[in-house]
């Protein structure tokens, strides 16, 4: 199940992938430096609005939810009656912010902002539910559906002259779009009713667990705004192009690993208990490597044609001196999120989950202040990389005390081994800066990393096709127990 779901999630986060890779060439060519990182600046405020104010429920709905399979009806009608209550408190404070502030490019960026904030975090909630619901072709659905109006509607306003509040109005209402799909989907039947046992089950694991997500967010975005108060838009628009660059490849593959795994982790903690869960987690951990390290590796590797390729002019030479930086950090965080942290998230001890990741903000912080003076876009990008290992390194201190999760080490040896087969086949490969050349590298290397994989058994691919299931591999005998009369729904 672990690899079927992976794959439709990886199918549905290539897709918007894609998608946002082009919105990403395109953009860099259309607007400038300067517009580019205010429509950034706009989205990362709304998304850390977001991620403070509405995330708790979402990630609450996402743990919880498989404990209420027989009856998820009460548990709905809570989230969306605390969903409705946040956006009406939330809509009153702005209109008063909005009544108060006396520039009118704040004040039009605030009507704007306010119903992306609605669209977003309604979206965010239901990709939630199919996620737990373990409904992958929904989720796929919902994304690439989004991503695909976004783009369309924000190139062509881009095109008509709106410069960067072309794309902020195509997010927006291609995630309204998307959003009429899930009220026929989703919620049918349900109506807004809280039951407040219900809603204090909720805010107990989600309102830590949102304090958390909220630090990393700093530590992912704090360098933007010190960036934009050190040097400049201009300095966020170079610099978040190539962040995007990184986010957009690495971390969508990981995260499409995680959206399969997640919830398979969750089932097995509660069917076996621990013993269950670390035999999935060993599995989760297998398929991520296998992914996301030959991944990084690539793109610090292939640097340079990257940045040549798919990036405006103006932005390509600060992508080729931070692109290896930031592929390290968008890697470390991963792993931090997707496998050390599920210490925390399965035992429901979100609290202490949040001394890590505080160390690591505060950390960014200060570096950010030191290093941005200094040393500019590098500065900003070894800070996030130093702030995201020492966070690495606490979460890992902690979380065993509560479920011990130890990467399969003679898998991890595996994977390393082919990533360095193809590493030195890429580095054989002329480099040409252009993308003819690039596709030739990255073929080549995919091609090296699946013949040296499959012949040191990763994931047991050679023992599967000889016919006998090899050490790593997630056949049916291995895979936890699942609770009689809890069978995943599917659509």
């Amino acid at each position: 199940m672990l690899i079927k779901h992976g794959a439709i999630y990886l199918l549905s986060r290539i897709i918007p992938g894609l998608v946002a890779f082009t919105s990403l060439v395109v953009y860099t060519r259309l607007l400038t430096p300067d517009e580019y990182g205010a429509y950034i600046l706009v989205i990362t405020t709304m998304a850390l609005v977001q991620v403070n104010l509405f995330s708790w429920l979402d990630l609450s709905l996402l743990r919880i939810l498989p404990a209420h399979h027989a009856d998820p009806r009460p548990l709905l009608s809570t989230v969306l009656g605390l969903f409705l209550l946040l956006v009406g408190a939330i809509t009153a404070l702005a209109l008063l912010v909005w009544l108060l502030i006396p520039d009118p490019v704040l004040r039009k960026l605030l009507l704007l902002g306010i119903p992306i904030l609605w669209v977003h975090a309604w979206l965010e909630l239901n990709l939630k539910l199919c996620q737990s619901s373990l409904m992958p072709i929904r989720y796929g659905i919902l994304l690439m559906f989004r991503s695909v109006a976004t783009l369309g509607l924000g190139v062509a306003l881009v095109l008509h002259g709106l410069g960067e509040y072309g794309p902020l109005v195509g997010f927006l209402v291609g995630s309204a779009l998307a959003c009429v799909a899930t009220l026929l989907w989703q919620w049918r039947g349900i109506r807004p009713r809280i039951d407040w046992r219900l809603a204090r089950e909720l805010a107990v694991y989600g309102i830590p667990l949102t304090g958390s997500i909220a630090l990393v967010f700093i530590i992912d975005s704090a360098d933007r705004f010190l960036l934009a108060r050190f040097l400049g838009s201009h300095a966020v628009g170079v610099y978040s192009a190539a962040y995007d660059l990184a986010a957009q490849s690495l971390q969508v593959l990981m995260m499409a690993v995680n959206l399969a795994a997640y919830p398979l982790a969750i089932r097995a903690y509660e069917a076996g208990g621990i013993p269950a869960a670390l035999e999935q987690l060993r599995q989760n951990g297998n398929l991520l490597f296998a992914i996301a390290i030959p991944a990084a590796a690539g793109m610090i590797v292939l640097t340079e044609p990257i940045a040549g390729v798919l990036l405006g002019e103006s932005y390509r030479e600060a992508a080729r001196t931070i692109l290896p930086w930031i592929a390290v950090a968008v890697f470390v965080a991963g792993l931090k999120v997707f496998f050390f942290d599920m210490a925390f998230q399965l035992s429901k001890r979100s609290l202490p989950m949040m001394w890590s990741v505080a160390a690591g903000a505060v950390i960014n912080v200060l570096l950010n202040l030191w290093w941005i003076p200094t040393h500019g876009l590098v500065g900003a990008a070894a800070a996030t990389v130093s702030s995201y290992v020492v966070a690495l390194a606490i979460c890992i201190a902690i979380g065993r005390r509560f479920i011990p999760i130890t990467p399969d080490f003679g898998q991890l040896f595996r994977i390393l081994l082919s990533v360095a087969v193809m590493v030195l086949a890429v580095s054989a490969v002329p480099a040409r800066v252009d993308p003819l050349g690039l596709a030739m590298q990255i073929s080549v290397g995919m091609l090296a990393y699946g013949l040296a994989a499959t012949a040191l058994d990763v994931l047991g691919m050679r023992s599967r096709w000889l016919g006998r299931p090899g050490k790593g591999s997630a056949t049916a005998e291995d895979r936890p127990p699942t609770p009689a009369g809890s069978g995943p729904r599917r659509s």
